[in-house]
C-alpha cells in the first residue's frame, strides 16, 4: 500500500487481506461484541490497532502524523525490504 495508510479512511483495505493472511473467516472478522464499544467496533479492527501500537513502540511504524500508519526504515528492514 505504498508504506503509509490513513487508517480511518482505508482501514478496511488492510483488515481483509490481514484476516485472509491469518486464516480468519469473514464471520469471525466481522463479529461485534455488544458491550465492546457503544458504536459496535469489531474486535478484529481493535486487535489490528493493538498490533499497530506495538509496532510503533518497536519503531517499525511511525506515530508522527495522527491516524496515518507509516512504515519506518526499521519496519522495512524487519520484513527484508528497502524503503521505496
Amino acid at each position: 500500500m505504498g508504506g503509509s495508510i490513513n487508517f480511518s479512511r482505508k482501514g478496511r483495505e488492510i483488515e481483509v487481506p490481514l484476516a485472509e493472511e491469518v486464516g480468519l473467516s469473514d464471520e469471525a472478522r466481522d463479529f461485534s461484541a455488544p458491550n465492546y464499544h457503544s458504536e459496535g467496533n469489531r474486535k478484529w479492527r481493535n486487535h489490528i490497532q493493538f498490533v499497530r501500537d506495538r509496532l510503533v513502540k518497536s519503531g517499525d511504524l511511525s506515530n508522527a502524523v495522527r491516524n496515518y500508519w507509516t512504515v519506518t526504515d526499521s519496519g522495512y528492514r524487519r520484513v527484508g525490504l528497502t524503503k521505496k
